[in-house]
């Protein structure tokens, strides 16, 4: 038959922390209650829950569209480089997975600065190169 060991101050002290943060406290709002909450768009504009789609004009769209796709690459750019770190942390020696897991970081780093300066290239690209108008 096992010992039974008895709880140690730290799993008591745990625990009560655990109790405190469980007790419901009083709701406390951020901000009054005659306030509305409703964002207003305008008229050329849809309001959706990702934010005031534009509809006015194509440039207006494609700004949008663009904030979002680099937004979302940025995330996947951060979640390869989480990847690739715990790909060379639970390594273990391998020199397979060490190097699969460098790679995949230099990748996610380097997808990360290009990314940053996308904008900057297509400007340099569309306004300075092609000279296209309203770019």
């Amino acid at each position: 038959m096992p010992k039974i060991v008895p709880p140690t101050k730290k799993i008591t002290f745990l625990l009560l922390i655990i109790i405190l943060l469980a007790i419901p406290t009083r709701t406390i709002y951020a901000q009054a209650a005659n306030q509305s909450t409703d964002i207003i768009c305008g008229s050329s504009s849809i309001n959706t829950a990702i934010g005031c789609i534009p509809t006015g004009s194509p440039k207006a769209f494609a700004t949008f569209l663009l904030r979002w796709i680099i937004g979302l690459g940025g995330l996947v750019a951060m979640i390869f480089t989480v990847y690739a770190g715990f790909l060379i942390l639970t390594s273990a020696g391998n020199p397979k997975q060490v190097a699969a897991g460098k790679e995949l970081l230099t990748a996610a780093i380097s997808g990360l600065i290009l990314l940053t300066l996308s904008p900057f290239l297509l400007r340099f690209i569309g306004v300075d190169v092609l000279g296209l108008p309203g770019f």
